[in-house]
C-alpha cells in the first residue's frame, strides 16, 4: 500500500514538472504570496485597459509592434508565454505551428512571448530564442515582454496561453501546461461560439 501512494505521488510529481516549469526561477526574488496579488490585480484591471491591453513591444529583430497591431486584426489571438529553459515550451512549439496555420482560416493568430528575455540589450538569450525558433520550424511572430508584461498576464508556470478578443480582452481561462494542437483548438472553437 505504501508503495503504492509513493508511485502515485512520483506520477503526479512527474506530470507536473513535465507539463510546466515554475516561473519562480525567472525572478527568484518574487514570493507565491507576490504572485499571486499580480495574478489577482491584473484578473481585477483587465476590463479596465485599453479598451484592452496596451502595450508597446518589439519582436526578436528590434522591429516594435503595438497591441493594437496585434490583437485588432485577429477575432482572437492566443498570447504562448515560453521560455528558453524550459522543455514543454520548446516541445509544444511544433504543434503551435500546426495549430497557428489552422487558425488563419478562423481569423485568429498565436503569438509566442519569450519571457527570459529582459531587454533588448539580452543578445544571449535573443540568439537562444531564435535558434528554438529556427529549430522548431515556428513561423508565428514571437515577441520580448514588455514593461507591464507580468502584470497583464502573470504566469506562475511556463508555457501558460492567455487568449485575448479583438478588442485586446483576456477571455477565458489561461491554459497552463503543453498541449497539443487539437486541444488548443477544441478551446478557441468554445471561445469563438461564446
Amino acid at each position: 500500500m505504501r508503495r503504492k501512494l509513493i508511485n502515485t505521488i512520483i506520477s503526479v510529481a512527474t506530470a507536473l514538472v513535465l507539463s510546466a516549469c515554475s516561473q519562480q526561477l525567472l525572478n527568484p526574488s518574487s514570493t507565491t504570496a507576490e504572485a499571486d496579488e499580480r495574478a489577482q490585480t491584473a484578473s481585477t484591471d483587465r476590463d479596465a485597459q485599453y479598451d484592452g491591453i496596451e502595450f508597446a513591444a518589439f519582436d526578436l529583430d528590434g522591429k516594435q509592434v503595438s497591441a493594437e497591431d496585434i490583437f485588432g486584426s485577429n477575432e482572437l489571438t492566443m498570447v504562448n508565454v515560453w521560455a528558453t529553459f524550459c522543455g514543454p515550451c520548446i516541445g509544444e512549439m511544433p504543434e503551435l505551428e500546426v495549430l497557428s496555420g489552422r487558425l488563419k482560416d478562423k481569423g485568429c493568430a498565436i503569438i509566442g512571448v519569450v519571457c527570459d528575455i529582459y531587454g533588448t540589450e539580452d543578445t544571449s538569450h535573443i540568439s537562444d530564442a531564435k535558434s528554438i525558433i529556427s529549430d522548431t520550424g515556428v513561423t508565428y511572430l514571437n515577441l520580448m515582454p514588455w514593461e507591464t508584461f507580468d502584470d497583464t498576464f502573470p504566469a506562475m508556470y511556463v508555457p501558460t496561453t492567455y487568449f485575448v478578443d479583438r478588442t485586446g480582452h483576456i477571455v477565458g481561462e489561461e491554459a497552463v501546461g503543453a498541449r497539443g494542437a487539437d486541444d488548443y483548438e477544441v478551446l478557441v472553437d468554445s471561445l469563438l461560439n461564446q
